[in-house]
């Protein structure tokens, strides 16, 4: 009998430790709505900020026109969206998350 497959996911960093979210849906939104499927709680995060979305085998993160921005490894992400790869740091506002793939754990 094989191991399911570990879905990709999010690590969440917080000043008292890490949190993690698997990436198990095709759309995942990000924001500080409690409707949020990641709920950020932070006044630096729009209340629906940003979208991960699973096209073709790959998660794609876009910024859904919040106040304060989204950006991978420091570089802007837009409404049209940015592929992620393993170990990819995601800034939410001034929120710190990283992407993990599953092939890399």
């Amino acid at each position: 009998m094989s191991t399911p497959p570990t879905p990709p996911r999010l690590v969440i960093h917080h000043q008292d430790g890490d949190a993690y979210y698997p990436l198990r849906r095709p759309n995942v939104v990000l924001g500080r709505l409690e409707t949020a499927d990641v709920v950020l709680d932070d006044p630096t995060v729009s209340r629906i900020h940003a979208r991960l979305v699973h096209l073709e085998g790959a998660h794609h993160l876009m910024d859904l026109s919040s106040r304060t921005g989204t950006k991978v490894n420091g570089e802007p992400v837009d409404d049209y969206g940015m592929l992620l790869k393993d170990g990819d740091a995601i800034l939410v506002g001034t929120v710190k998350l990283t992407y993990q793939a599953p092939a890399a754990r």
